[in-house]
């Protein structure tokens, strides 16, 4: 087997030439293999993984990534025909790339396998990358004969298995919209926020409300429940869940959660399902934080909750709450930028977030702050182009970051990132910055 090298440059692999044609042959199949495995941007540089087999650059957009607890699979939403063989809808679909077998592939498909006419809005990917939880308006029968005409529906990438995980009580579709939300280690519990009121008893509220889909149970719960057990009265949405499927956080206008309520027009709570209790979690010492709080997401082990905080009259924060302790921490900032849509690892050691100045036209840079060492760092400048932010993926050990780049300008985003001169690409694409994982596990 031949050495590897790099293409071009010190290093470039070479080949004596004993036959013409077989040796040219020889080196552009060495020249093919290495530039289909060769990371966009190298080692250092982020790796751009919505593109086609060609390597070329997706035709549609890519967004709303999610990572798995290794790195290894990369699930996101993307509007592109090129990705896949066969992809004629001309809608959103979900995607998994796999990072050390460079392959795609698309997820949302019905029980046949055959692509759905909607596509997909939403999704969730388990922790290991084996399941992922995905929204649709329509789907084709059922292998029991049928008609799931929208909910959520979650597919086994090993199998190849479809399970509807939004039943209701009438045997009927969700009567309002469902959005899926994130999934626990062995995929048994399903977070999604519905303004549905055909799901559980009881939900005659007309807002959105958090609920989790039970698998081993087959039963769909209420987690946005009053303090009294019965509706919400104001919305709730952005689910999150503990590995162990046993907390879940999530925001919600509501007042009536916990006991006394709650100001503000938002705020981050978090349910104990097993002793079926709710807490505060966008908190401090002194109690509730004036100003508002979303877009939570909670640590592997229920204990540490990332949050984003809108003080009165002041730029966004990126908060993080020690559950367990009650510290409520403050990501570094200099008071004057905007830093929101935080990402937590599993591990609950690194917080990712966006930076934006709203003084510089929208410019956001990407930040990983180490809660253990106290540093902050900046993973991608802005570098001089407008984009905006959406939050970042990270897995357990927080060293692998997700995310995609929207620009105003039509530009490459890793011109955008600073990450060296390449060719124009479209205004939306999905990055990973981080190590690849190593190949000592079957794919799915």
């Amino acid at each position: 087997m031949a050495a590897e090298g790099k293409v071009g440059g010190p290093g470039r692999l070479r080949r004596p030439v004993l036959v013409a044609i077989a040796g040219a042959a020889l080196i552009a199949a060495g020249l093919a293999a290495a530039l289909a495995l060769r990371p966009r941007g190298g080692a250092e540089g982020p790796e751009c993984i919505s593109v086609w087999l060609d390597r070329a650059p997706e035709n549609g957009v890519g967004y709303a990534p999610t990572i798995s607890a290794d790195g290894r699979y990369v699930a996101f939403l993307s509007e592109a025909d090129n990705l896949v063989p066969g992809d004629t809808n001309w809608v959103p679909d979900v995607f998994v790339f796999n990072r050390r077998t460079r392959v795609t592939r698309r997820v949302n498909l019905a029980f046949d396998g055959s692509e759905l006419h909607y596509g997909s809005r939403n999704f969730g990917l388990s922790p290991d990358g084996r399941f992922v939880a995905f929204e649709t308006r329509e789907m084709p029968l059922a292998p029991d004969g049928r008609r799931r005409a929208s909910g959520l529906f979650l597919r086994d990438l090993v199998t190849g298995a479809v399970e509807y995980i939004t039943p209701t009580m009438d045997g009927a579709a969700p009567n309002g919209y469902v959005w899926a939300g994130a999934l626990s280690a062995d995929a048994t519990i399903v977070t999604f926020a519905s303004k549905a009121s055909n799901l559980v008893e009881g939900d005659g509220n007309g807002a959105g409300d958090v609920f989790v889909f039970d698998r081993a149970r087959g039963r769909v719960e209420l987690v946005s429940v009053s303090r009294d057990g019965g509706a919400a009265n104001g919305e709730s949405f952005r689910a999150s869940v503990s590995a162990d499927g046993r907390y879940v956080a999530f925001g919600s206008n509501a007042s009536n959660l916990i006991a006394g309520g709650t100001p503000g027009p938002s705020q981050v709570y978090v349910r104990d399902r097993l002793a079926g209790t709710t807490i505060l979690a966008s908190c401090d010492a002194t109690g509730p934080l004036p100003g508002g709080c979303g877009i939570p997401w909670i640590s592997a082990d229920g204990r540490t909750v990332a949050l984003t905080y809108y003080p009165p009259g002041g730029p966004s924060r990126v908060l993080v709450n020690d559950l367990r302790t009650g510290v409520l921490e403050r990501v570094p900032s200099d008071g004057t930028l905007a830093d929101s849509d935080p990402g937590i690892s599993g591990n609950g050691r690194y917080v990712a977030f966006w930076r934006t100045g709203w003084n510089r036209n929208d410019y956001c840079d990407l930040y990983r702050y180490d809660r253990d060492i106290g540093s902050l760092e900046c993973l991608c400048p802005a570098a001089g182009v407008r984009r905006y932010p959406e939050r970042p993926s990270l897995s357990f050990d927080g060293r692998c970051v997700a995310f995609f780049v929207r620009s105003r300008r039509h530009r490459s985003p890793r011109q955008i990132l600073g990450f060296g001169r390449q060719p124009p690409a479209l205004e939306k694409q999905v990055y990973v910055l981080g190590p690849r994982p190593q190949p000592d596990a079957p794919a799915h």
